[in-house]
């Protein structure tokens, strides 16, 4: 497998707020497991709440995928470790695209015009190599 390309776009339905929750959650969470290099899965929830978000179903079934082999097979640390920092990198990335996104919604609610001129790309990619 190469690199997984995401693309950073969520529907215009989901509530900026409440993503913004989960991703930092996400990457409190990985930034500490691998801090203390324990590279503790993220609990289930969560994970599903965050695939929930991302509209390139392929990725998420990928990850998802990569998340039961994890759980599952609790001795394959390398894979592991790599698999919770691609997490924490997906993590730093929606939150960034979101905090560009809550930034540009007051622009889009001035007209469209201005928006036009001055919404961040609608989409971004980010590697994240899963081994």
């Amino acid at each position: 497998r190469g690199p997984l390309r995401l693309a950073m776009h969520w529907p215009e339905s989901c509530p900026i707020k409440a993503a913004m929750k989960d991703f930092a959650q996400l990457f409190n969470h990985t930034s500490k497991a691998v801090e203390d290099k324990t590279y503790d899965l993220p609990p289930e929830p969560l994970v599903r709440r965050i695939l929930d978000q991302i509209p390139d179903r392929p990725a998420c079934d990928q990850l998802a995928q990569k998340y039961t082999d994890c759980r599952e097979c609790p001795h394959a640390s390398a894979e592991r470790a790599s698999f919770v920092r691609a997490l924490r990198r997906l993590a730093e990335s929606g939150i960034t695209f979101l905090q560009r996104r809550a930034s540009a919604e007051p622009k889009e609610r001035a007209g469209p015009s201005k928006a036009r001129k001055s919404a961040p790309a609608q989409a971004s990619s980010a590697p994240l190599p899963l081994g």
